[in-house]
């Protein structure tokens, strides 16, 4: 398997577990209080779109993917639908830049500046795969906090090999 076959399933995959996440996140649940570093899950669905406009644009040196609200999360208060969209076009808008790379953008390095002035220079492959690592982890707090907030429903399977099954 090519290792951009890979990065590409990977985004599939994480696009895919999110869109499940939020077909049964209650939208009251968003601006409960949770005991973490984050307020509440709308924080940390604030934070995941925040991690990935920052790094499509660091990568394709654009201002394509806009930056949630910085401090504004009460935005988003009743409109669910348009966090919903926001956080999954900026998981899409990676498979659809990836769609027809090869190994070579991988292994291109991407020159950007932290949001604390550090600059670094890194390979593609490097923040392609922080990327869905970063979210796979919030991911699963969201589940965990749905859980401490009462959710008793069925909580569906988003690991990777799930998706490999659902489309191999």
């Amino acid at each position: 398997m090519q290792t951009i076959t890979h990065i590409k399933d990977l985004h599939k995959a994480s696009t895919w577990a999110m869109e499940l996440v939020f077909d049964v996140l209650p939208a009251e649940y968003l601006d409960e209080p949770i005991n973490t570093s984050f307020p509440n899950i709308k924080a940390i669905l604030l934070h995941i779109w925040s991690a990935q406009a920052f790094w499509y644009n660091r990568i394709t040196g654009t201002n394509a993917i806009a930056l949630p609200p910085k401090n504004d999360e009460d935005r988003y208060e009743g409109r669910f639908a348009d966090l919903r969209e926001s956080v999954l076009n900026s998981h899409k808008a990676f498979i659809d830049l990836l769609k027809n790379e090869t190994d070579t953008f991988l292994n291109t390095e991407t020159k950007y500046t932290t949001t604390k002035g550090d600059v670094y220079i890194q390979p593609n492959y490097a923040v392609l795969l922080q990327l869905t690592h970063h979210s796979a982890f919030h991911r699963g707090q969201i589940v965990a906090f749905m859980r401490q907030l009462g959710f008793t429903d069925a909580i569906p399977q988003t690991d990777l090999i799930a998706w490999y099954r659902e489309n191999r």
